[in-house]
């Protein structure tokens, strides 16, 4: 075989690996988006419980305004950003 034939043949398992390389970069961002969505529902079903939980205590719950609901905890009050943790 000669060189053309070697460099030939090295440019297309380069090329080969280059289009490996990009088919598990694409594999592992939709891996980061599937798992990014799924924190989201996790969030917006940890938030659904809670105010399924507020509305067992208080029947009056669904008359709050939002700046009422955050009078329930004191966190949300005080600024805790998007948590509301109950010890701080």
């Amino acid at each position: 075989m000669g060189d053309k034939e070697k460099i030939l043949e090295q440019l297309e398992a380069a090329r080969l690996k280059v289009q490996q390389y990009e088919n598990k970069m694409q594999l592992l961002q939709n891996r980061q988006k599937h798992l990014e969505k799924k924190a989201d529902k996790q969030r917006t079903h940890h938030l659904c419980n809670m105010g399924g939980a507020i509305q067992s205590i208080s029947k009056e719950a669904d008359m709050l305004t939002r700046v009422d609901g955050t009078g329930i905890c004191p966190a949300c009050r005080a600024g805790a950003g998007n948590r509301c943790n109950a010890e701080a």
